[in-house]
């Protein structure tokens, strides 16, 4: 798969999915990269949990199955997020000089008052 999920682009271990997948009758779906990327930043603003980007997946193929009517309010659906998002970091700023750094721990506050308003 050409995907920013690292751990989806390998072509062994997917015969545990199908299997998941056929006795539980669920369903499979494609997610883009960007809802990848969303689901990533919006569990980890919403629960304070940063995922790996490979089980962001889910939680984008979750978000877009509500948004189709395939899952719908009531029913009982699970995520597994196994890994943490620095196990396959991928930055979502293009030039680090965008990263506000301080001195010391003590002056982290501050900057990020001056950066973000926070």
């Amino acid at each position: 798969a050409d995907t920013i999920a690292g751990a989806l682009r390998v072509n062994f271990g997917t015969e545990h999915t199908v299997v998941a997948v056929k006795e539980s009758s669920g369903f499979g779906m494609s997610v883009t990269d960007e809802e990848i990327l969303d689901a990533q930043r919006t569990i980890a603003a919403k629960e304070g949990i940063f995922t790996e980007i490979s089980s962001a997946t889910a939680l984008a193929a979750i978000s877009r199955s509500m948004k189709e009517g395939k899952i719908r309010k009531g029913d009982r659906v699970l995520a597994i997020l196994t890994g943490s998002g620095f196990k396959d970091y991928h930055p979502s700023f293009k030039d680090i000089s965008s990263v506000p750094l301080a001195e010391s721990p003590e002056r982290i506050p501050e900057v990020l008052e001056a950066k973000y308003s926070v």
